[in-house]
């Protein structure tokens, strides 16, 4: 492979396997990084490992067939794996610094900086390394000194530079001199930081990101883009349209900023994506609806598998289209015009004057399971309409004028009618071929609802009507709870049954695990399968998706909720904003959420083990269980691996240390003194509550089986132990009354 391309891949992978960890601290790196950026990420890591793909891709490299098809380069890719997990265990921003005034945005700009404290020297060397290898060099990198600070320094053969080094327990990375030197300034404390600049403020206050539990952020400027767009070269000769026009008159230039923020709530994984924007032309028609009401979400049932509902005011939007076109280029619009009366000719209708005033500006799209549909037939789109006697005469029109076109081909369309209860389905059957659809559409009220089968139409029909619907999605438990996570006043809103869909992923991702854990077994990487939670492991903590977004004077917030990346990429919404940000968040909320349901499962592992060790242990001591879990390790009964959790962020070197008598403590607390014929509710051995973010502990009881327990009940059985054995005065002072 190409050094430069492999070792450019390397960088970009180190930046997203560090953004890829779950949150933990509210670290704000932005108070790291100069205040004038073009683009900034930053990340504040949790639990200090790195994410489950990351831990699969080591398994892969390190895996002798892989190795062996990769030849050379793939003791460089598991080095540069190596510089991904040290890299992803540590807070840390990347920005793309301001150009200079006659400049635009350049990759020279770029810059890294991660808090490593005790692990910067690591990764400098790590770095080093990795340098060396891909450039097939057995010296090792230059060096350049900026600001009195000495970087190493690799040039590529264009010219392209890599520079890092360690300042005050910090790794700072830059594309070169000019970028270092202003991240050099910060960390000395010089000038203001991206933290104290008024947009980033403004946008945070609007979020309300959460004060633990960590954080994943994209922050971003237009100005300096929109600027450097504005400064391209004139148009060519004939041209008459500028960039500062196209720029003006789609109304970009009111875009401020944008900020793109990952953390948790209370519901489950929070996405949010805040737009700063003034006035309402161009682009920004498109998001600045009325809000939805709440009989625009009764139309959808209370079991839909996903649906979407939202705002768009179709004929504001067609007069905004002309008034941008009419600012580009005036002498387009009298062309525009005459396509679309030339269409309303052959039509017999205006889609402008006639079709887009008829409908309404509510549009909701969704799929239930009594709609008996299979993947994207049982689709149903329920739409406003103010004139549902012309919306009904432009079909029939349009089914007209389709069938003898439809003849030339040997096909028939038939318009059919199918009565339902007081509601009329229409539907066109197109014969002469299998065809599995038969488009199928029916008014309620001041509803068009439109499908692909006359049967999915007429039960959403009945859910439209109020005098048939039955619960709706505002009866959905899970759509309730997050609702209020959402922005107060709604222009669009979308769900997935996140749950449904998970049991589809799990499927999908357990082959590939199982697939990397076979492919890697007896090496040093080897993927732990054992490790891998069951389904009712994980689906149990599932929440369902929820999203949406609301406007006011300053911009659009967009913000979902929920465990589930697929039912994120099902969703969407008219304008397409919040679907930028939602699919954006697809990967790191399920992985967040897998990594911590796999290092309990690796407690619960962890302790099964000791239990079974202790069982071992006592057959050959009168029932009784070791005086400390030492024994266990010295009789060969467990491994010190097994007191590791992998929460608590204890190292095996560090408890192996402990079992020999060294101070210190371990991962998990052994209540001695007892026997296997002890009362089996006893607990032996516990966790502490913090491994796990509060949320529960995993505890082994006498008889060997493991539980785990949320906090009340954690607490309880504890406390029920030390009673029953009469040893309340060795009860830790957490689990007193």
């Amino acid at each position: 492979m190409n050094p430069k391309r492999m070792f450019t891949r390397a960088v970009f992978a180190l930046l997203a396997a560090a953004g890829l960890t779950a949150p933990s601290t509210a670290a704000d790196m932005a108070g790291l990084v100069p205040r004038d950026v073009v683009l900034y990420v930053g990340w504040s890591t949790a639990t200090g490992e790195p994410c489950p793909l990351l831990r699969m891709a080591r398994a892969v490299v390190h895996a002798p067939l892989v190795a062996k098809g990769m030849g050379g380069d793939a003791a460089v890719a598991q080095q540069a794996l190596d510089l991904m997990e040290l890299c992803a265990r540590h807070d840390g921003a990347a920005v793309l610094l301001s150009p200079e005034a006659d400049e635009g945005p350049t990759l020279n700009k770029l810059g890294l900086v991660i808090a490593a404290g005790a692990d910067a020297n690591r990764l400098e060397e790590a770095l080093r390394t990795l340098a060396q290898s891909v450039t097939r060099s057995p010296e090792p990198p230059g060096s350049v000194t900026v600001d009195g600070v000495t970087f190493h320094q690799l040039v590529l053969p264009n010219g392209q530079k890599l520079l890092w080094s360690v300042h005050r327990e910090h790794l700072v990375a830059a594309a070169d001199e000019s970028a270092a030197r202003p991240l050099l300034a910060r960390l000395n404390g010089q000038g203001e930081t991206l933290g104290d600049h008024p947009e980033i403020s403004t946008a945070r206050s609007r979020v309300q990101p959460a004060n633990s539990g960590g954080s994943l952020t994209v922050f971003g400027h237009f100005a300096p883009l929109l600027s450097w767009l504005s400064k391209l070269d004139a148009p060519d000769e004939g041209e008459d349209v500028s960039p500062q026009q196209v720029i003006a008159a789609l109304g970009l230039d009111a875009f401020k900023s944008f900020y793109l923020h990952f953390d948790h709530a209370d519901y489950g994984q929070r996405l949010s994506l805040y737009v700063h924007v003034e006035g309402t032309q161009g682009l920004a028609r498109l998001y600045k609806q009325k809000p939805l009401a709440d009989d625009d979400l009764r139309v959808v049932p209370k079991d839909a598998f996903w649906a979407t509902v939202g705002n768009l005011d179709l004929a504001d939007l067609w007069q905004e289209a002309l008034r941008v076109i009419e600012r580009i280029k005036p002498d387009a619009v009298p062309v525009v015009q005459a396509g679309v009366a030339t269409a309303a000719q052959f039509l017999g209708f205006s889609l402008t004057d006639d079709l887009l005033p008829a409908l309404g500006d509510t549009w909701a799209v969704y799929d239930a399971p009594a709609h008996g549909g299979l993947l994207i037939t049982g689709i149903v789109a329920v739409a406003e309409v103010r004139n549902a006697e012309a919306v009904q005469g432009m079909l029939a029109r349009l089914v007209e004028l389709l069938t003898p076109l439809a003849a030339t081909k040997e096909i028939t369309l038939q318009e059919k009618e199918l009565k339902s209860g007081p509601h009329v389905v229409h539907y066109v059957l197109i014969g002469g071929y299998p065809v599995p659809v038969a488009p199928a559409w029916g008014f309620v009220n001041n509803r068009w609802i439109f499908g692909l089968n006359p049967q999915s139409v007429a039960v959403a029909m009945k859910q439209a009507d109020p005098r048939t619907r039955g619960e709706s999605l505002l009866d959905q438990p899970d759509f309730k709870a997050a609702r209020a996570l959402l922005p107060k006043e709604l222009t669009s809103v979308g769900y997935a049954d996140a749950r449904s869909s998970y049991r589809t992923w799990y499927a999908l991702k357990h082959l590939a695990q199982t697939a990397v854990a076979s492919l890697s077994a007896g090496t040093a990487q080897a993927y732990d399968l054992g490790a891998v939670p069951t389904l009712p492991e994980e689906i149990g903590s599932v929440r369902n998706s929820v999203w949406g977004y609301g406007v006011d004077e300053h911009g659009v917030l967009c913000r979902g909720v929920g465990s589930s990346g697929v039912g994120l990429l099902l969703g969407g919404d008219p304008t397409g904003l919040a679907g930028v940000a939602l699919t954006t968040s697809i990967l790191l909320p399920s992985l967040s959420r897998a990594r911590e349901l796999a290092k309990r499962a690796v407690c619960a592992a962890n302790l099964r083990g000791i239990g079974q060790g202790c069982q071992i242990y006592a057959d050959d001591h009168e029932d009784a269980c070791p005086a400390e879990l030492a024994e266990l390790v010295k009789a060969g009964m467990a491994s010190p691996k097994m007191f590791v959790c992998p929460s608590s962020g204890t190292t095996e070197t560090e408890v192996t240390a402990l079992l020999q008598g060294r101070p210190g403590q371990l991962s998990y607390t052994y209540i001695a003194k007892q026997n296997i014929r002890s009362d089996p509710r006893n607990v032996l051995v516990y966790e502490d509550l913090s491994n796990h973010d509060g949320e529960g502990g995993n505890v082994l009881f006498v008889d060997a089986h493991v539980e785990f327990l949320k906090p009340p009940r954690y607490q309880q059985v504890i406390r029920d132990t030390y009673q029953r054995l009469q040893r309340e005065a060795e009860m830790p002072p957490e689990f007193r009354e």
